[in-house]
């Protein structure tokens, strides 16, 4: 079993209270994951006025899209993400771009998923098929009214080219790095999600500010037994039952395809900033990267008392501690 432990100060009331107070304080995750103002929308499109001509164009009647050739090793392809609205098609555009000197942009970071289905979206006068994962992802992350500017491998890579292909792979870790933001694609909401988040959120509370790597090399020998005592105290009070079931949602959370992806170090940790996206819910990743180093420089993480979710408690922690 793994046991997980958490620092909490003083009597049950408080912490109650405490905790209260501290939800009630951050940032709204309801509220929707795209604004006007959030997206980037500083790039050109030479297709720009064709895409908007031909939106009325059932995708069945384009023909496939033909990739421009590129140099793979000093170029890549950007996409802008044209906007509409509800259920309306997938409309955007690719431009070629140089590696050391591409315009502002998103990079996106999911998980292909194993499905063999594919759906069609239009891209400049032709259309692409795209898994069920990253449709889901693409009708998320745009917006109604302004464009945005993202680097998607399957779209942005013509996956036909398998020379081009080795080459990009090659540059992922340039390319995450140069983004202005690193996208996490977890999937669709379920029910647990805003309480997963929410958990991850208070728990980053308990802990100092700053980044934890370089929090916890500075922390004295004296504060870090501070916070073995308090974890004591707090397992003497019973409170550790009820903040388990607490963290249930967020071991469920890590059970996603995206935390077992081999390319989570380069796509992340090479990233500028990063965004976990859930649906509509979204969480900075530094909260909660920050959060499980915490927890695990130390020792505070959270005992699983179920015996149902230890397994899953054990992988999501061995899991976040690789990335």
């Amino acid at each position: 079993n793994v046991v997980i432990k958490v620092a909490m100060d003083d009597s049950q009331h408080d912490l109650q209270e405490g905790q209260h107070q501290l939800l009630s304080g951050v940032e709204d995750t309801s509220q929707p994951l795209l604004s006007s103002d959030e997206s980037i929308t500083q790039l050109g499109s030479k297709l720009r006025e064709s895409i908007i001509r031909a939106r009325d164009t059932d995708l069945s009647e384009l023909e496939a899209y033909i990739y421009d050739p590129i140099q793979p090793k000093t170029q890549i392809r950007i996409l802008t993400l044209h906007p509409r609205a509800g259920d309306e098609a997938i409309s955007c555009s690719l431009e070629v771009a140089r590696l050391d000197e591409p315009p502002p942009y998103e990079a996106l970071s999911y998980a292909w998923g194993d499905s063999k289905e594919r759906y069609p979206i239009r891209c400049g006068n032709g259309s692409l098929e795209v898994t069920d994962s990253l449709l889901a992802a693409l009708r998320r992350l745009r917006d109604v009214s302004a464009e945005r500017v993202l680097w998607i491998d399957a779209i942005c890579i013509n996956q036909q080219d398998d020379m081009e292909k080795g080459h990009q792979v090659q540059q992922m870790a340039e390319i995450y790095s140069r983004a202005s933001r690193v996208l996490i694609w977890l999937g669709e909401e379920t029910e647990s999600v805003p309480a997963a988040f929410e958990a991850i959120r208070w728990t980053r509370t308990l802990f100092p500010d700053g980044a934890a790597f370089i929090t916890v090399v500075k922390m004295p020998p004296e504060q870090i037994r501070e916070y073995h005592q308090r974890n004591q105290n707090y397992l003497a009070s019973g409170e550790m039952i009820r903040i388990s079931k607490m963290w249930e949602p967020v071991f469920e959370l890590g059970l996603r395809p995206w935390f077992t992806r081999k390319w989570i170090v380069q796509e992340v940790v090479s990233g500028q900033h990063g965004l976990i996206i859930c649906g509509p819910y979204t969480l900075p990743w530094n909260i909660f990267e920050d959060t499980f180093t915490y927890m695990t420089a130390l020792g505070m993480s959270l005992v699983a008392f179920q015996g149902s979710i230890t397994e899953e408690a054990s992988l999501l922690l061995s899991n976040v501690r690789n990335i």
